[in-house]
């Protein structure tokens, strides 16, 4: 077969997807021309499709990467070897294809504001306008979630009605503490999925974001319920979505992480990579980003810690890998694996003005750890304190907070810390949780004004979460009187559906009590017997039916003992001698009793 022909079958299998062909073809026609771009290009498109990047890095290592920058930079950037991609945008020339690659990389390595520029510069070419504003919105919510400078979002009306850009504001939205303003975003985003006939995976994916919010809005049994359902529905997730969903379900379930053997398995079975070259989402080439490596990490530095295993060379690996994963250390040297004083030490020397939150819990813990709560507090008040007016706090960081103030004794400190931070939890509408902490604190309190606030608040909580008993024990306490807990039977039952429970096999239990049968039989009366010569004048002996020595009337007969029969004048044995050691047999005469026979006893 001549060049021409194998080159015009090259470009058929490429256009008709036929990758196996393909490369087999450009393999053939390379040996007529080494050096023919086109043919190095078909040949690692076709690599790429058959997601063959280590053959293909080969052959750019064999015959370079220039004329092939495009096919390089993919190919480097699929296989997260950045550097190399670096090195490849520096000598190539502005290409749109590139921009898209170098965006997404930069997106990839948490260089949002690098991303961000990227993407702007794209959307000045009026090219995949959509996609591109999905894409800024994606950087926007890392973004806010990273607790950095946000920038403006493009808003179009094609984009406010794309399942995925409703996603990322719903993401943003939750990084700024609305979770009730997420989760109507996330409600029009499924809609959206909907009318687009998306398939079921990208609603479940919708789903899973949900439920998250609900976990962290301390709504656990809606969170769970809603994973439950994704479980069972049976969808195909990508691997990353499955494996963050199943994280998310072994948090939710203490029956799981009480062996955290069982736990570490489950996970493993959704994709956790438990080495560094096992294939999965978290391998080092997987679509997961290095924030959600670093909870799946310290997820497993946990587990294996509570399984009673050695964390201390884990721990270090992951430090390494990840910088900011301080919290790793302090995971270890509970588990009794390292130095504390060490440690502190040389978080002070990482972070000494208290500005990464990860490094300002995992100080805090190691200050507890040696008895040091004032330490603790200083260290976390400073992190608070240095954030900007408009951000409201984490819920957990103000829970830490005010738990190590109240373990010094400073109940007044703990409750003005709650108070600051729920002024502005209520203006981006406060978690359920953090509402009804700070009701709690306020309870705690002597000041009159303080105990009507908390009265009050309680109140709304008993409201909005009717069933959950917490705040309507609280109330009860607070108003002196137990009406706040009555509730109806009707009330409490509402909401069970038997026939369900029925069918998912919950066993309804039975009485122990056995219902009395009503028999349709009359039963006939049996006539008394009375003897023929019964006196009907004279009243029956009641114990009549009895045995004669079993009535009250019987008297035994006595009976005389028998006569003692002596020697004296009985038959004697010759053959017994004084100091014989051995005795025969002797019979004995008995006499025969004279007078009557007596009777025996009937």
């Amino acid at each position: 077969m001549d060049l021409t022909t194998l080159i015009d079958k090259l470009n058929v299998s490429s256009a008709a997807s036929a990758h196996d062909q393909a490369y087999s073809f450009a393999c053939q026609a390379e040996k007529y021309d080494p050096k023919d771009l086109n043919i190095q290009r078909h040949k690692l498109v076709a690599l790429i499709h058959l997601e063959k990047f280590d053959e293909a890095e080969q052959v750019l290592q064999d015959k370079g990467t220039t004329g092939l920058e495009f096919e390089a930079a993919y190919i480097y950037y699929r296989q997260g070897k950045h550097a190399e991609l670096a090195k490849v945008l520096e000598t190539a020339q502005k290409d749109t294809r590139l921009i898209h690659i170098a965006a997404q990389a930069a997106y990839k390595e948490e260089d949002f504001d690098r991303a961000y520029e990227l993407t702007q510069e794209l959307l000045g070419t009026g090219i995949d306008e959509l996609d591109l504003l999905v894409n800024e919105s994606a950087i926007v919510a890392q973004q806010a979630l990273h607790r950095q400078g946000v920038f403006p979002l493009t808003m179009t009306s094609t984009a406010k009605s794309s399942h995925d850009f409703l996603f990322n504001r719903a993401i943003a939205e939750l990084s700024e503490g609305r979770y009730d303003s997420a989760l109507d975003l996330l409600s029009q985003a499924q809609v959206a999925c909907s009318e687009a006939d998306m398939p079921a995976e990208e609603i479940d994916t919708v789903k899973i974001q949900a439920a998250y919010i609900h976990q962290l809005k301390g709504d656990t049994a809606e969170a769970k319920r809603i994973l439950d359902s994704v479980a069972e529905s049976g969808s195909h997730l990508s691997g990353l979505t499955d494996l963050v969903a199943a994280n998310n379900a072994v948090t939710l379930s203490p029956d799981i992480t009480f062996n955290p053997n069982v736990a570490l398995r489950k996970l493993q079975d959704h994709g956790l990579g438990l080495s560094s070259t096992a294939k999965g989402p978290t391998a080092p080439n997987g679509p997961a980003i290095q924030a959600q490596r670093k909870v799946f990490a310290l997820n497993r530095l946990i587990l294996e810690g509570s399984a009673g295993k050695d964390t201390s060379k884990l721990a270090k690996k992951l430090t390494r890998t990840y910088p900011g994963l301080v919290s790793a250390q302090v995971v270890a040297a509970t588990n009794g694996n390292s130095d504390l004083e060490d440690l502190i030490e040389t978080l002070r020397k990482r972070d000494p003005k208290c500005t990464n939150i990860g490094s300002v819990l995992a100080i805090a813990q190691a200050y507890v750890l040696t008895g040091r709560l004032q330490a603790a507090y200083d260290a976390l008040t400073t992190y608070i304190n240095s954030l900007p007016e408009n951000l409201a706090p984490y819920p957990g960081l103000i829970a830490a907070t005010s738990s190590i103030a109240r373990l010094m004794g400073k109940k007044k400190l703990a409750l003005k810390l709650i108070e600051k931070a729920n002024t502005q939890w209520q203006k981006n509408s406060a978690p359920y949780s953090a509402s009804l902490a700070y009701a709690l604190s306020l309870l705690e309190s002597n000041k009159p004004s303080n105990q009507k606030k908390a009265k009050n608040l309680l109140l709304k909580l008993v409201e909005k979460k009717p069933r959950d008993e917490i705040p309507r024990i609280a109330l009860s306490g607070a108003l002196g009187t137990q009406e706040v807990l009555t509730r109806e039977i009707p009330d409490l039952i509402s909401g069970v559906d038997v026939d369900n429970l029925e069918e998912v096999g919950v066993i309804i239990p039975q009485s122990k009590k056995r219902s009395a049968e009503v028999s349709t039989k009359t039963s006939k009366k049996r006539k008394t017997k009375i003897p023929a010569n019964a006196d009907p004048a004279v009243t029956p002996d009641p114990e009549r039916w009895l045995a004669k020595r079993d009535r009250s009337t019987y008297k035994p007969k006595k009976v005389k003992g028998k006569k003692v029969q002596n020697t004296q004048g009985g038959a004697v044995d010759d053959s017994l001698e004084l100091g014989s050691n051995t005795a025969e047999k002797t019979t004995v005469v008995k006499s025969k009793a004279k007078g009557k026979k007596k009777k025996g006893k009937k």
